[in-house]
């Protein structure tokens, strides 16, 4: 099984905010075009590399089972290429002006592509990435719940796996507590449970890896 963490392609991107032409050193979140609305729901030691931008935000959800909604921002290359990243920052509602950084994900979303289509030629040092992800990664969803990251993927056509991360109070992580295997066209709602695993001990979400499950 492959070993490499990875990120995917929005390709509807709702652009929040654009990085500013600044040295790498200064840039932070007060050099971001923002509008008002997001200048005030991005924290102060917010970061991003030049030329990247956040594109999507949620402050609706408790992740952390404290009763305060947290932040979560998903943020990318301006010009993505084949193989580019897509990151998740989440930060932790302390009060209503105190945000703390709980996480910055790399692993949540397929690798980027133009094109997820069998017939797409991509680079060539990204072949064999591209066939593990080709026609199943435009079908890939992640969901932030109350408590909970949820990970649908398709591991072949009419198959794939629900993954649970749930938030542990005591090691103040995201961890792994069931996976559900099904089989079906979801896409039309025509699904069946094939097998439902209770995980002990589960994997952290930083330890996620799409590859892991992905058939050879």
């Amino acid at each position: 099984m492959m070993k490499k963490m990875f990120s995917t392609a929005i390709f509807t991107i709702q652009f929040c905010c654009v990085i500013a032409q600044q040295p790498i050193a200064q840039i932070c979140n007060q050099f971001t075009k923002l509008s008002e609305k997001y200048k005030m729901m991005i924290p102060k030691d917010f970061c991003m590399p030049n030329g990247y931008l956040c594109y999507y935000f949620i402050n609706d959800r408790d992740l952390t089972s404290d009763g305060k909604n947290d932040l979560v921002i998903h943020w990318q290359k301006l010009n993505m290429k084949d193989g580019d990243t897509t990151f998740v920052t989440i930060y932790q509602r302390i009060n209503d002006s105190t945000l703390i950084h709980k996480a910055t994900l790399s692993n949540l979303y397929p690798l980027y592509f133009k094109e997820y289509v069998l017939e797409y030629d991509p680079p060539k040092d990204l072949e064999n990435i591209f066939s593990k992800l080709a026609e199943n990664a435009q079908r890939f969803k992640v969901e932030f719940r109350k408590n909970e990251i949820w990970i649908e993927l398709f591991t072949e056509a009419q198959a794939g796996v629900d993954l649970f991360f749930k938030y542990d109070t005591n090691k103040k992580n995201w961890y792994l507590i069931k996976e559900v295997y099904w089989f079906g066209d979801n896409l039309r709602m025509e699904r069946k449970i094939r097998e439902t695993k209770t995980i002990k001990n589960g994997m952290s979400i930083q330890q996620f890896n799409m590859f892991d499950y992905l058939d050879d």
